[in-house]
């Protein structure tokens, strides 16, 4: 029952397919569940993914053992609202100070527009031998003689 939550599924719906989970199994009759909320709740924690807001309530269920399922729950989705609306304000921040970050991306496109230019070059040079080689292949298959041998090894390891 430990369902992780998916980084796009939200507390609020995490909680919904726990608890319809949760009550598929105790309608079972050999269930053995013991103490259902504390199962609940630590089922509920173990299945957040990994983030500030997990983190924070097992802090306060070490500090306070005694926390329920339901308290727990009401807790992350007030903290997921407030990290929402934290991220939202972090945006509306972000979008104002991205034309003070505009002069960096130009000598971030300086070294691709270098980098390219020295990868033509050797696209360049490379066609040219490339042709060099065909051309001689060619003017030797013309005159029915076999080209000289190269330094490399041909294609049958000789």
């Amino acid at each position: 029952m430990t369902d992780e939550a998916p980084v796009a599924q939200s507390i609020r719906s995490f909680a919904l397919q726990l608890r319809e989970l949760f009550v598929r199994l105790r309608n079972r009759d050999d269930h053995g569940l013991g103490n259902e909320d504390a199962l609940m709740r630590d089922q509920f924690l173990l299945g957040l993914r990994d983030s500030p807001i997990r983190q924070c309530l097992k802090t306060q269920l070490r500090r306070d053992p005694a926390l329920t399922y339901e308290a727990i729950r009401r807790e992350a989705l007030a903290l997921e609202l407030d990290q929402q609306e934290a991220d939202e304000q972090s945006i509306g921040v972000a979008a104002a100070t991205s034309s003070a970050c505009a002069p960096t991306t130009s000598s971030a496109t300086d070294w691709k527009r270098e980098l390219h230019i020295e990868i033509m070059k050797d696209v360049k040079a490379q066609m040219a031998e490339l042709s060099r080689t065909l051309l001689e292949e060619l003017r030797w298959s013309r005159s029915g003689n076999p080209p000289p041998p190269r330094g490399r090894a041909n294609s049958e390891g000789t």
